[in-house]
Formats: C-alpha cells, structure tokens, sequence
C-alpha cells in the first residue's frame, strides 16, 4: 500500500489497528472493519492495518481471570477487562516497532487497547459505543461482569480525553462522550457507517417492500439480544389478523418449530452465493423487524433501508436516529409485542404505504450512510487537525 506523491503534509497518512481479527475479513466487526479501511485505501490514505487483537494464550489467561458460565458475559469479560486491554495495547506496540511506511496519523477502532504512539502523530479512535451506555440501568440484556465494567470505565476514563480525534456511528455516543467521558465536544465527531454489502452499488432505485408476500425479515446473530422473543410472541398475534404472513428469521438459528417461521440460519456475506441468498430475503420480505434490547448504532437497519424496506426498530439507543418514526418505518417500545404486531398488520394490510417508507428509507439512507460518507468526515477532520498542529509549530507555539 504506497502513499501517493506529493500529498500536503495536512493529508492523513493512515496507521489502522483492529481488535476484531484481520481488518480486511468480511467478519471482522460485521464487515464495519473490512469497509472502513477499503475505503481509506481507495483514497491513497490508508498506509496499513493490523490487528491487535488477543492471541490464543491471551484470551485463556483473561478468561481464567473473569470466568462466567454465561457465554456472552464471559466473552464480555475477555473482552473488557483491564489485563486484555494491557495484552492489547502491547501487541499494538510491538506492530509499530515493525518498520512501516510513513505515517502521521493512527485510526484505531475501539477503545480497547492503548498504544505507544511516535511523538506527533495524531491519535484517533471509532466506536460504535461505549461502557457508559452499556453499563446504563435500563439495558437488562446481558453484560459484562460488574467488576469488569469497573475496569472498562476506567481505562476508557482514561483514554478518550487523551485522543486528539474520537469518531463515533452516531450523535447518541458521540453525546455520552461528552456528557460521560468529558471529551472536548470540537474533538468527537458522529461520522455515521455504512452497510457491508458487496452488491450495494447496484441497488439504485428502490424497490420498496412487498407486501404481497407477508414476509417479516428478522436480520440477527443473537436471537435474544436482538428481540426475537418479543417478534415472536407479535407474529403470532399477526398470524391471527393475517393467516398467511410468514417471519423469516436470518442469522441465527434457534429451536423453532412454530407455523409461518422459517428459520434461514446464518449467511456469510464473504460467500458469494450466501450473499446472493441474503440479497434475495432482502428483495422478497415486506417489512424488515429487530425489537432490538441494546444497538449502539445498527447496521442492520441501513442495509434494510438501501433494499427499500420500511423499518420497524426498537425506541432506544442510537435506533431512533436511523428509523425516523413514522418517515422510514416507526420506532416502538422493544418488549410492547402487542404494539410490534399492530405496525405490523398496518404495513401488511396497507401496502401504499409500506412501500412509500420502504421508498423514503432508501433515500435517506443513501443520503445519510455511506463508507464514503464516513471516510470523507473523517479525512476532513483528520486534515483539518494536522493543519492546526503545523500551524502552531510554525508559530512556535508546541
């Protein structure tokens, strides 16, 4: 990955670090990873990316530290304690201490890990969330262990204010940064995210929900945490008003044996034909649901926009941001399954106006969030700070 010639010294030159695995693997945080660096690549602005994340015998000493016989709480817990954070920032040093070409900035994501940075070079950071907003009481899904949580607020105390730039999905976190963190609010910045679709660019008009079909499109790989439960318990009530609807459910695979529910289980968007399949669940649903418990951002209901469907989301977190209630789809309570199954039969049973939503979603969507989007914010700001750096050197004042 070679710089371009003759790039302002204001232009980022960009180091990225990873904790979600390799940085280019589709799976690597949902393809968030994978589309963010590709687009700083395209742009020449992009000089590498690592990852950092805990090795095999890294992750066995955290766990044996903070054991749980939950499954998510223990990866929680990996996750968030202080000993990985400390494994982490030293394999994000040891990547640095390995020659590399020039860079003066570094973007990593997540605040997971702290590294040692060459002096000069401007520190910034992208989340989709925070523990402020995990750790908030009314959010009962599953977290990490209360002493971990400890731990994860204070390296997080920590390490926002000492960033020059923090990038956030969504105004909702980019407003606990400064309310929670004290992070200076010119220095944290809501940049947004894009779907993670290799066909993306080919959806240009929007096809807009098919009724018809009585298709509910449930997108997710935690079944619990994203609301299944509460859209199950909502579709049956639907299937009384409206025998035929079907809810498909995509993304995990839970014991269900119930009339209308088809169980797709989960599609690799790094295989071709997966994805090929996802698209057309996509193209042949009539309303995309996730009464989600706890979503810092929600990719998700991005790509179900960009398809052109109306949305229905949970009233919390950064949701109310993406689905605007009653323009793109509505907003609802995510426990209230008698008010999920009333949007529902209204969408399936007026479908005018299921497809204008679906129609509004789309160009909102492609309007508000795109990769192209994010990196092109990002790259401001980045230059924008760099050129106030060299401005004070030259005038001595650093």
């Amino acid at each position: 990955m070679e710089m371009v010639a003759n790039q302002s010294a204001a232009s980022p030159s960009i180091l990225g670090l990873s904790v979600f695995g390799d940085p280019f693997d589709p799976r690597s945080w949902s393809g968030s990873a994978r589309s963010l660096f590709a687009g700083l690549q395209a742009h020449h602005h992009l000089v590498g990316a690592y990852s950092v994340d805990l090795t095999r015998r890294q992750k066995l000493v955290s766990a044996v530290r903070h054991p749980s016989a939950n499954r998510r709480r223990l990866y929680l817990n990996v996750m968030k304690n202080r000993l990985s954070f400390r494994f982490r920032s030293a394999n994000a040093n040891q990547v640095l201490q390995r020659p590399q070409p020039h860079y003066n900035t570094v973007l990593q994501l997540s605040a997971l890990f702290r590294p040692r940075l060459p002096a000069g070079t401007l520190h910034c950071s992208y989340h989709d969330g925070n523990t402020a907003v995990s750790r908030r009481s009314e959010f009962t899904y599953v977290k990490a262990s209360s002493s971990v949580l400890g731990e994860s607020w204070e390296n997080e105390r920590q390490f926002y204010p000492g960033v020059d730039l923090v990038f956030t999905m969504s105004e909702w976190v980019r407003e606990s940064m400064i309310s929670d963190f004290h992070v200076r609010p010119e220095n944290v910045i809501a940049v947004g995210a894009g779907p993670n679709l290799s066909y993306i660019g080919d959806l240009e008009n929007a096809r807009g929900g098919r009724p018809d079909t009585g298709t509910i499109l449930f997108v997710g790989v935690d079944f619990e945490g994203k609301g299944g439960p509460t859209l199950l318990r909502a579709f049956r009530r639907v299937r009384l008003a409206l025998p035929a609807a079907r809810l498909r459910i995509v993304g995990c695979s839970p014991p269900l044996s119930e009339p209308g529910v088809e169980v797709v289980g989960a599609l690799s968007k790094s295989d071709p034909r997966q994805e090929a399949r996802l698209r057309a669940l996509y193209e042949e649903a009539a309303i995309f649901a996730l009464p989600t418990q706890f979503d810092c951002f929600g990719i998700a209901f991005v790509e179900a926009m960009y398809h052109g469907l109306p949305c229905l989301g949970s009233s919390i977190c950064a949701v109310p941001e993406i689905v605007r209630d009653g323009e793109t789809g509505f907003t609802l309570p995510p426990a209230d399954a008698d008010a999920w199954a009333d949007k529902m039969i209204l969408l399936l049973r007026e479908p005018a106006r299921a497809r204008a939503l679906g129609a509004a979603g789309f160009r909102q969507a492609r309007q508000r969030y795109s990769w192209e989007l994010v990196t092109s914010r990002m790259v401001s700001a980045m230059s924008a700070k760099l050129e106030q750096r060299a401005a004070a050197v030259s005038a001595g004042r650093v």
